[in-house]
């Protein structure tokens, strides 16, 4: 089931960038210290100044980037809002094998400027 869900993922969110420079983010869950997000639109890779999980770009658009977080027992997906003006919203949805889904709503995240 989560095998089939993830390629539904892939298929609807077909890796497609609006640009192709890097990306970065600057992200705080729950007003916690902030960490950079910086995406690689090359290699479709992201990764955490905190040395958290790494991501999967999925897709890029104007309005949000979605990151697969590259865990092995769960499926998470992650999408940042891209609004330059006052910040965007950072939403984790977890898919595990043997329960609901869950979507946590707790970041916000500023896109960085080069």
């Amino acid at each position: 089931m989560r095998l089939l869900f993830f390629l539904v993922c892939l298929t609807c969110f077909s890796f497609a960038s609006t640009q192709a420079k890097p990306l970065s983010f600057l992200c705080s869950w729950d007003n916690r210290r902030p960490i950079t997000i910086e995406l690689d639109t090359q290699t479709g890779k992201a990764k955490r100044s905190d040395g958290g999980s790494d991501y999967t770009l999925i897709k890029i658009t104007e309005q949000a980037v979605w990151l697969s977080v590259d865990q092995h027992y769960t499926l998470a997906i992650q999408s940042i809002q891209r609004n330059k003006d006052k910040g965007g919203k950072w939403i984790d949805t977890i898919h595990f094998a043997n329960r609901i889904p869950i979507s946590i709503s707790g970041g916000i995240c500023w896109e960085q400027s080069e």
